[in-house]
């Protein structure tokens, strides 16, 4: 043996021998007794984590240099970050005594500092692009060039065992899960991932208008200045589909050689059958090769004026590719028209979402297409049967509707060449705790597939429990500062449910809430918490695909309030809304809309614009916009202007977001429409109906017989109106108003309450009266108007304080701001005419109740005056028609309320007179006194 191999042996077994030595001397034994395994419980899960089994403390061992603490194996479902994992680390050094002793906390499985969430992690891979992305100034945000897949859990679907269609869920509370999902994802998460600069895909449809037209290219609507090079499989019209058929193999699509953008062009046109919001899709076969360098300039000529994009036509082929929601107006021709130098490809446009039409039993659902499940949608979508819609092929449409979801999304990426960064599936979960407690959210994810701890492109599985905890994490600190400040947290786990395990990129499926349980619906069916959770969603996928310093969008302006400027121009002015919960959330500028064309931009807080004379109602909105993107719009307030008419101020009244009333006691359970129905988001379809079994004993049987909860149907699919400037819809007291011939302006509640500029001081004539809810001081109590006005229109609609969680009451109508503006107008001589819903029911205290009798000269009977909702009239005049125009009032919107509900206000002395009364019940329904009329509708 040489001397130097000699050297090295000596070297091996004197370290072996070291080993041994320092192994014997090391003596493990228990410190169990120095460990308070309660504190260590408390500390590992932090508050309201909710296990199915009490988390355990198994062993706590020392060998004098590391403390090694056993947990129980659901210790995997904690949210444990490094900074958390090492205080309590310092904690178990001070219990054990032995300050320089590392420590590992594992289970059986796992060590949970492997497994712990990094706040900085992210998605480890840049943005690739979209196929689609909108040219207009003012979209981008800091997911340009990322792609999103997401759903709303369940939907319609077909069941053979009882030859019948139906929903995957029961119905529960007033609801079912089918429908109550896509109310946090279509109005709220989706417009903001996409306001985020992200574009989204989804397999079910997101449009929930039930008209539709499609423009195919063999239709008299659609023309190309060049003839087509060549033709391929393409879309073509069908009314049904039945289990096999793909309409993007029924037709024709074409594809052009040696466009010119500057000469030629493919347009399709067409009219809409209805008005409003609706989504535009479009679609091509892909081009590989040819395609314009920058993609195909796509203009959409809509209601409001054009919407312009680029596209990408080497992705995304044969399928409904989504653009945006747009303005259409019935009867009015939109276009889409196609420009590029190169290769262009064309099939067809599509408007709305329209019926479904798959085919099963003979029939179809006979439910709009947004409400079915994601099978049906993606093969009217034309992805592949075997691949996509039936892995299973075993003809169980429950089963493979769930498949199809992650199916779908592995689809896009390797069929369609569309790469997507992530997946997302909202559900809500079953579970009743009897008490005022929430059952809570529960993160699933899948970080094992087939045996592969890895995704296809090399990253680690283990990215969906980091993007699991970041995106819960931003929910569970959200809810609980502002909506339940014990919002229960059941867990991260790692589960192989389908719709976490089948997609290749990091996947989350959140239970964000039970569906049974009175207490999680409570907040589960206001409309706010919906959009609040859905910002929340917004802000973790925005940290986990660009990093933990990425800034978000911000807040929709507030206090928007528009003032004559001159006979021919408004001055519109808002203010910005700080986030509380967001510092990063601010804005640069400000984009202001007519409808839904740009007016202009401003970095400043106000703008004046011309606006022609000519009697007809525009409605104006703003949107902040800053390095997180763009906001959700403001409120929508309308205009309009008659040369010489009468000037007059329109307060739109009504900003209220609520659920309806939830009642939790020993015998009685559930949702309580006749005491509140509470106040949907425009256009919310969630409702199934009534809740019929408030027996809180009452067990599940089946999902028709579901036991406490159970709600009828007769409800489903009714579009419940809300605030109409909400939804940036004309409320029919400003068409009232222009009927009357009024000129007028228009303010929101909040402006209104708050405005103070409208006035300027002047000795007082005489004393006024105090508002209930402060005192105000005696300069402002006794202005006068700069702006005089024939009228001030008052229209409180639904407005009524509700309940924002542990956020306290919003929505009241008599604030201080309301009551001291209200004064200056009477004390003016300016005739008011005020109008609600809850004018009289609002009134919660014995100073708003005197402040309502001497001001405005009424006293509050009941809540439930009519189930009519007509009117006649007292006194010689007995046209309730002219009465109504006279005075601005609109019919009452009993056809888009549930348990619509209207007051009786009587006369609070001999001065004040009813001039109305419903005419059921008899019950006064408006009263009138010195020029100030107050109705109760």
């Amino acid at each position: 043996m040489s001397t130097s191999r000699f050297i090295k042996a000596a070297a091996i077994v004197a370290t072996l021998f070291s080993i041994t030595i320092t192994h014997a001397g090391a003596q493990v034994r228990s410190i169990a007794d120095k460990i308070p395994a309660d504190t260590l419980v408390q500390l590992l899960q932090g508050p309201y984590f909710q296990f199915d089994k009490p988390l355990a403390v198994k062993t706590v061992v020392s060998d004098g240099h590391q403390i090694r603490v056993k947990l129980s194996d659901n210790a995997r479902l904690l949210m444990l970050t490094p900074a958390r994992i090492a205080v309590i680390s310092d904690s178990l050094r001070q219990w054990a005594d032995m300050p320089s002793a590392s420590v590992k906390l594992y289970t059986s499985e796992v060590d949970l500092a492997e497994i712990a969430i990094r706040p900085d992690a992210t998605a480890g891979t840049a943005a690739q692009g979209s196929p689609v992305r909108r040219t207009d100034d003012g979209f981008s945000g800091p997911l340009a060039g990322r792609n999103v897949a997401l759903w709303p859990s369940h939907g319609r679907y077909y069941e053979p065992r009882l030859d019948r269609w139906e929903w995957q869920r029961a119905r529960l509370l007033s609801t079912v899960e089918d429908l109550l999902t896509p109310s946090f994802v279509l109005p709220f998460l989706i417009p903001m991932l996409e306001n985020a600069g992200c574009m989204v895909f989804t397999p079910r449809e997101r449009d929930t208008t039930s008209t539709v037209v499609i423009v195919d290219d063999t239709d008299r609507g659609f023309s190309a200045t060049r003839r087509p090079a060549s033709s391929v499989s393409g879309f073509g019209h069908y009314e049904r589909l039945s289990s096999s058929d793909n309409p993007f193999a029924m037709g024709q699509a074409h594809i052009y050689n040696g466009m010119s953008a500057d000469a030629d062009s493919i347009v399709f046109c067409g009219k809409t059958e209805s008005t409003g919001l609706m989504m535009t899709y479009i679609a091509y076969p892909a081009v590989l090769q040819g395609n314009p360098v920058g993609g195909v300039e796509v203009t959409v000529r809509h209601a409001d004026g054009e919407a312009h994009f680029r596209l990408d036509q080497s992705r995304g082929g044969s399928m409904w590719m989504p653009l945006a929601r747009l303005p259409f107006r019935q009867g009015k021709e939109w276009s889409v028209v196609l420009r590029g130098d190169g290769v262009i490809s064309a099939d067809a446009v599509r408007i709305g979402g329209g019926m479904g039409t798959v085919e099963r039993g003979g029939e179809t659902s006979g439910m709009p297409a947004w409400a079915e499940a994601a099978r049906y949608y993606l093969q009217a979508d034309g992805f592949d049967r075997d691949k996509v819609l039936s892995v299973s092929k075993n003809g169980n449409e429950y089963t493979d509707d769930i498949n199809a979801r992650g199916e779908w999304v592995n689809a896009l990426m390797t069929d369609k060449r569309i790469n997507i960064d992530l997946s997302f599936a909202l559900h809500t979960d079953a579970g009743v705790t009897h008490t005022d407690s929430t059952i809570g959210s529960l993160a699933l994810f899948t970080t094992r597939k087939d045996g592969r701890i890895s995704f296809p492109d090399g990253r680690s599985r283990q990215l969906s429990r980091q993007m699991s905890g970041i995106v819960l994490s931003n929910i569970l600190s959200d809810i609980r500062r502002v909506w339940d400040h014990d919002w229960t947290f059941r867990g991260l786990a790692d589960k192989g449910y389908s719709e976490s395990r089948r997609p290749d990129v990091p996947s989350l499926l959140l239970e964000l809430l039970s569906h049974q349980n009175v207490a999680d619906m409570r907040l589960g069916l206001h409309p706010a918490f919906r959009r609040d959770v859905a910002r929340s969603i917004t802000k973790g996928i925005v940290r986990f695909l660009c990093g933990p310093d990425a800034p978000i969008a911000p807040l929709a302006p507030s206090r928007l309030s528009i003032a004559f400027a001159a006979s021919d121009s408004l001055r519109i002015s808002w203010v910005p809304t700080p986030d509380s919960l967001e510092p990063s959330a601010v804005a640069t500028r400000f984009a202001l809309y007519e409808g839904g064309r740009l007016v202009g931009e401003t970095s400043s807080h106000s703008m004046t614009i011309h606006q022609p004379q000519d009697g007809i109602i525009r409605t104006y909105s703003v949107v902040a916009i800053g390095p997180g993107g763009r906001s959700m719009p403001s409120e929508a307030l309308p205009a309009c202007l008659w040369q010489g008419a009468r000037r007059a101020l329109l307060v739109e009244g009504m900003d209220r977001l609520a659920a309806p009333a939830t009642v939790m006691t020993d015998a009685w359970q559930g949702v309580v429409p006749d005491a509140d129905a509470g106040a949907p988001w425009p256009g919310d379809a969630f409702t199934t109906g009534d809740q019929y079994d408030y027996e809180p004993l009452s067990v599940w049987e089946d999902d028709d017989a579901p036991g406490l909860g159970a709600s009828y149907a007769d409800l489903e699919m009714t579009h419940f109106g809300g605030a109409a400037t909400l939804g940036g819809s004309v409320s029919p007291v400003a068409r009232m108003m222009r009927l009357a011939g009024y000129s007028f302006v228009s303010q929101t509640k909040e402006a209104f309450d708050a405005d103070t500029t409208a006035f300027i001081c002047s000795p007082a004539s005489a004393a006024t009266d105090v508002s209930p809810d402060a005192q105000t001081d005696t300069a402002s109590q006794n202005g006068y108007l700069r702006e005089p006005y024939d009228l001030v229109r008052i229209n409180l609609d639904g407005q009524r304080s509700s309940s924002y969680g542990d956020a306290g009451v919003r929505h009241s109508i008599y604030t201080s701001g309301f009551c001291r503006r209200v004064e200056m107008f009477r004390l003016q001589g300016t005739r008011l005419v005020i109008s609600g819903r809850y004018v009289g029911s609002d009134i919660t205290a014995d100073s708003t109740r005197a402040w309502c009798a001497k001001v405005l000269g009424f006293r509050h009977r009941t809540g439930h005056a009519s189930r009519s909702f007509k009117l006649k009239m007292v006194g010689p005049d007995k046209s309730v028609a002219r009465w109504r125009r006279e005075n601005c009032i609109s019919t009452p919107r009993g056809a888009n309320l549930w348990h619509p509900q209207v007051d009786a206000v009587e006369p609070a002395n001999a001065r004040v007179r009813t001039v109305a009364r419903w005419a059921d019940t008899g019950a006064s329904a408006a009263v009138e006194c010195d020029g100030v009329l107050v109705v109760g509708e």
